[in-house]
């Protein structure tokens, strides 16, 4: 299972690659095996968006947590609400 979850997390680390977010088929150049990080990444948002895991995606759109949501073929990024409540201290 930590495999799966690395794999959600550190699959992403840029906003180009929002793309595999929503086409988990989307391989990047540093993909040694192409074909196996694309059925890797699948396997991983699958189980995230199954158990609603909290996720975390470097180098993307603030906030980067949030859930992966199914969308039909594809998988949605659904960001945590942020509140900004410094003012209540």
């Amino acid at each position: 299972m930590n495999d799966l979850l690395e794999a959600v997390t550190t699959a992403h680390g840029g906003s180009d690659r929002w793309n595999a977010v929503r086409s988990v088929d989307v391989t990047f150049n540093f993909d040694i095996d192409q074909k196996l990080a694309a059925n890797q990444r699948e396997r991983a948002f699958s189980v995230a968006a199954k158990n609603g895991y909290l996720v975390a995606f470097a180098h993307t759109y603030f906030p980067g947590v949030g859930h992966v949501g199914k969308d039909g073929n594809h998988y949605r990024w659904i960001p945590v609400p942020y509140t900004n409540d410094a003012t209540k201290y």
